[in-house]
């Protein structure tokens, strides 16, 4: 088999096999491409060897593996998430060697059917064989690229209701930056402060990534209201959709 193509366009690194049809399956906001593909490249797996392997026990490895490879000086490692269960359950079979971590990605999302937005800290997989354009958007505002910046190096949940993982994200962002201005994380009335984040540990994520996972944990969507980043109900953010 060939080795695949990689074309960097204008706004998204395109990949496909030539001799085949043309499929975006890397997603990487404009401002993060340049730093994203040095990283990726450089992540170099001597084996890889999958059968039968449900997809997200596969990228748990490689997340392991990532941590153990010592071609970034200093480590700089990529949190790995997939946004669908069907899709996590997805089974993979692939045995290769020395492949770079951007080709492997590529690998993966042929073989499950699946597209990958990756920012400067998160890979994230989504079902099918395109990325919804408003999440490629929501990624490349302004708000989002300034709170893409903050790296919190530590936070940690307890089973933290959503409205106090909140506050806690905030006063950790507060004490990172002394006080500077900055994106807060506000609760919209529509967003329930009950759902809980479990207990968990987090090391130098960013403050938009912090956000996005709590908000998709609780079963809530990340929204920009101004110069913030804000946790509202799916049903009401579609609401204000169709409003606009």
């Amino acid at each position: 088999m060939k080795a695949p193509l990689f074309l960097l366009s204008a706004s998204v690194l395109v990949c496909g096999h030539a001799h085949a049809e043309e499929i975006q399956r890397l997603f990487i906001p404009r401002q993060d491409q340049v730093e994203v593909l040095e990283r990726l490249r450089k992540i170099v797996f001597p084996r890889v060897e999958f059968e039968d392997t449900k997809l997200s026990d596969g990228l748990d490895f490689l997340q392991m593996r990532d941590a153990e490879i010592s071609y970034i000086n200093p480590p700089k490692r990529f949190g790995i998430v997939v946004r669908d269960r069907s899709l996590a359950d997805e089974k993979v079979s692939i045995k290769v060697r020395d492949i770079r971590m951007d080709q492997l990605l590529v690998r993966l999302a042929e073989l499950t059917g699946s597209v990958i937005l990756i920012s400067r800290n998160c890979i994230e997989f989504h079902p099918g064989d395109k990325l919804d354009p408003e999440l490629l958007r929501f990624a490349e505002s302004p708000v989002v690229m300034a709170a893409d910046k903050i790296i919190l190096p530590r936070v940690e949940f307890d089973d933290t209701p959503l409205g106090e993982a909140a506050e806690l994200v905030n006063e950790l962002t507060d004490e990172q930056l002394k006080g500077a201005p900055h994106p807060r994380l506000v609760m919209d009335p529509s967003a329930s402060s009950v759902p809980v984040i479990p207990s968990g540990k987090h090391e130098n994520r960013s403050l938009a990534d912090i956000a996005l996972y709590i908000a998709r944990h609780t079963g809530h969507v990340l929204t920009v209201d101004g110069a913030n980043l804000k946790i509202m109900k799916p049903s009401r953010q579609q609401q204000l959709d169709k409003a606009e």
